[in-house]
C-alpha cells in the first residue's frame, strides 16, 4: 500500500481450520516488522515435536525503510510479541538491503534468506552497501537472536 516512502505492507493471519483472515495489530506491521516480505514457521529442527503444528512463532523478513533497518524477526503467534533475530551482516557490519524470502534448514536450523536490492529500486530503502546475496545465519541455539 502506498508509494515510495509511504509504502506499508499489512500482515494478516489465516486460520487453516476455518479460513478466517485477521489483520495483525497495526503496531506490528507499521513499527516493528516494517515492509515485511517472506516468512516461515519457526520450529526446532530435530526435536520430537518438529512439525508445523508445534511452531508457536514465525520468522519474517523485514525489508525495513529509511527509518528502520532491515532484518529477520520472530513473531510469537500466541502473544504477538516481536523479537529481533538478526539485522546486520557479520561481513563489515553492513545493513542488509531488503531481506525477502526466508527458510529454516530442517537439519542444521540455519536461517537462510535472500537479500535483494528491491527496497532501493522501489524508493523506500537507502542505496545498497551490499550485493544481491543469500545469507545463512546459524544460531547457537534454536532461539538465539543477534541484533
Amino acid at each position: 500500500l502506498g508509494k515510495d516512502l509511504d509504502q506499508v505492507i499489512e500482515l494478516s493471519t489465516v486460520s487453516l481450520k476455518t479460513g478466517k483472515v485477521e489483520r495483525l495489530p497495526e503496531r506490528i506491521w507499521k513499527e516493528e516488522i516494517v515492509m515485511s516480505n517472506g516468512g516461515t514457521l519457526d520450529f526446532r529442527p530435530g526435536s520430537p515435536e518438529h512439525s508445523a503444528y508445534s511452531a508457536d512463532s514465525v520468522l519474517i523478513a523485514s525489508q525495513g525503510n529509511m527509518n528502520k533497518s532491515a532484518g529477520i524477526y520472530r513473531l510469537n503467534m500466541t502473544d504477538l510479541s516481536v523479537e529481533l533475530v538478526v539485522n546486520t551482516s557479520s561481513w563489515e557490519d553492513q545493513n542488509f538491503n531488503s531481506p525477502n524470502d526466508v527458510v529454516v534448514d530442517p537439519i542444521t536450523g540455519a536461517i537462510v534468506f535472500t537479500d535483494p536490492i528491491y527496497g532501493y529500486t522501489q524508493g523506500f530503502r537507502p542505496k545498497p552497501q551490499l550485493g544481491d546475496w543469500v545469507w545463512s545465519f546459524l544460531p547457537l541455539s534454536p532461539r538465539e537472536s543477534r541484533g
